[in-house]
């Protein structure tokens, strides 16, 4: 029996071997080469099965053979799944390898987007290659919630709290693959350096103008600010030019525009660490110029404006904080400036007190503004205090007052040929269309040829404030006048014009007082109201102390001409002064 088990096993491996010999060549391999050679590119996503891709096997005998990188017997690395690497751009190798003898092939897999760059305008160039979709996402948005965008739009950014390492996300969508690209926002604070030839800087870029910033708010002299093109900040965080160390120079924005100018909007503001006292973001004397110290400004057009310094938790040492708000300026000191020729347009301003559309305190006597028009915005000024006794201790915190469609508050300065429509301006006293708080002195303050039509402005019951700071003002044109002095209303063709716009205090109790031109006043004695040259005797304020508190306020004693009090006014009716 044993024998006839020996002699069946060999005729079992004969009979295998026979069909080795008939199925394989057993020579040694020579060479191995593609006859169906894989393309130079792919694009990424893209599907290719290895197996379609034939090579041809020559044997020492000089006999051949078809296989492919999926026959049996044959090892092959830079596959995945059986197909080639496409899942991200590079160079790719693929190697098969048979009876030891291998063959490669490189090849690259291309993004269907191969460059991305931004102008100086924010305006997205993108090199695509073939036909794509493209949606864009700033940090934080899914891909399902991204934006379409199509070569050359302007899409929105993410915020960070410098002007660096902002990353988005390009989704790119061709031929059934989705591929996702991160896309740095181009800012380099510090790479943008600027020529400064004889102190003046000529900007053409954001990051020149961030760069420009950094080097005044460090203690470098520049005399000049000059912008050759129009420049969009992208809604990043903007540092003011100008703080400690106030710009003293000048600036003219070539009739440029700047977009998307961003302060603290939509961020937390932690003003006070409980545990430690220590105090953060001592945010005020907020725009595009934070302070400054004399100079001209001139010839620059803003859009989309967003500064939010509201603070609802400071103690009063925090004298100032959340205070001077404007899209030009924050605060400038007591050195004469001149403003002139700005727009602005679709500005949202929030604060805690002296906030205004184009400049938030013109702290400076003789200053001038003019020509500067303030359309579509918004300015609100908020009240931080519940506590009347804390409100009377405290000297220069935000109550929510001095809020104005072009300044906040003024010194004794002229402001002419300002127009203000379809502006908000709301806080808790001394609001005005125009300006919320001005004072006058001997000299005088002038106020002409003023338009201010289409307007909202509105004293708000929020908070308390100290009875010695007076009535809660809202006037067409000024909210409050402060001291005792004259005060220039134009005559003829530069009489200041109220059209269509409401001037009411919603406060629940205390003085109230609203006017077609004026709101009220502060202080005790006479302010002289003047068209032209010619006094004006039934518009002179000349009120008593009425409630002994050495502030003057509005009661019966007003003038009707300029003053209604407690009356929402007749929003048909245009006045004049």
């Amino acid at each position: 029996m044993k024998k006839v088990k020996i002699a069946l096993f060999a005729v079992v491996a004969l009979s295998i071997l026979a069909f080795a010999f008939g199925c394989f060549n057993i020579a040694e391999v020579q060479t191995l080469t593609f006859n169906q050679t894989p393309a130079a590119t792919y694009y990424i996503g893209q599907q290719v099965n290895a197996g379609d891709f034939e090579l041809e096997v020559k044997f020492t005998d000089n006999k051949t053979s078809k296989i492919t990188p999926l026959s049996a017997g044959v090892t092959v690395t830079g596959l995945v799944d059986g197909k080639l690497d496409t899942a991200t751009a590079g160079i790719k190798t693929v190697t098969v390898t048979y009876r030891s003898v291998s063959v490669s092939h490189q090849y690259e897999v291309l993004s269907y987007v191969s460059k991305v760059s931004f102008d100086d305008e924010g305006k997205i160039n993108i090199t695509t290659n073939g036909t794509v979709t493209l949606k864009w996402a700033k940090p934080g948005v899914s891909e399902a919630n991204a934006e379409t965008i199509e070569n050359g739009d302007t899409p929105e950014v993410g915020i960070g709290n410098e002007l660096s390492n902002i990353t988005n996300t390009l989704y790119v969508s061709a031929g059934g693959t989705v591929e996702s690209i991160p896309v740095l926002t181009p800012w380099k604070l510090n790479t943008a350096v600027v020529e400064v030839t004889e102190e003046e800087a000529v900007v053409e870029t954001a990051q020149e103008l961030a760069w420009v910033a950094a080097q005044v708010n460090s203690g470098v002299s520049i005399s000049k600010i000059t912008l050759t093109k129009n420049i969009d900040l992208l809604g990043a965080e903007w540092t003011p030019i100008g703080g400690d160390n106030a710009y003293t120079g000048d600036f003219d924005g070539g009739n440029k525009k700047i977009n998307n100018l961003s302060i603290l909007d939509g961020r937390t503001i932690n003003y006070r660490d409980k545990a430690t006292t220590e105090y953060y973001n001592a945010a005020k004397d907020l725009g595009l110029f934070g302070t400054v110290k004399g100079g001209t400004y001139k010839n620059v057009n803003f859009e989309n404006v967003r500064i939010n310094a509201v603070y609802t938790n400071a103690v009063e040492t925090q004298k100032e904080h959340g205070k001077n708000l404007g899209s030009l300026i924050g605060y400038s000191l007591t050195s004469i400036i001149t403003v002139e020729n700005v727009t602005v347009d679709n500005a949202v301003l929030k604060g805690n007190g002296r906030v205004g559309g184009v400049v938030g305190y013109f702290n400076a006597n003789g200053s001038i503004m003019q020509n500067v028009t303030v359309t579509n915005s918004e300015f609100y000024a908020h009240n931080q205090f519940t506590d009347i006794s804390v409100a009377t201790s405290s000297y220069d915190t935000g109550e929510g007052d001095k809020v104005g469609g072009a300044v906040g508050q003024a010194a004794v300065v002229s402001i002419i040929n300002s127009k203000i429509k379809d502006v908000v301006a709301s806080g808790t006293r001394d609001i005005g269309g125009v300006v919320g708080f001005i004072s006058v002195n001997a000299t005088g303050a002038y106020l002409k040829a003023n338009q201010v039509t289409d307007t909202v402005v509105n004293v708000t019951a929020q908070g308390v404030f100290a009875p010695t700071k007076g009535t809660a003002n809202a006037g067409g044109i000024v909210g409050t006048v402060n001291g005792i002095g004259k005060l220039y209303f134009g005559e003829d063709t530069d009489k200041n014009v109220v059209t269509n716009t409401v001037t009411f205090p919603q406060a629940a109790a205390g003085d109230l007082s609203n006017g077609q031109i004026v709101g009220g006043r502060r202080g005790a004695g006479i302010v002289t109201f003047y068209s032209g040259t010619t006094s004006v005797d039934d518009v002179n304020l000349t009120f008593p102390l009425a409630d002994g508190s050495g502030m003057t306020v509005f009661k019966a004693q007003q003038t009707a001409a300029l003053v209604t009090l407690h009356a929402g006014l007749d929003i048909g009716t245009t006045y004049t002064a």
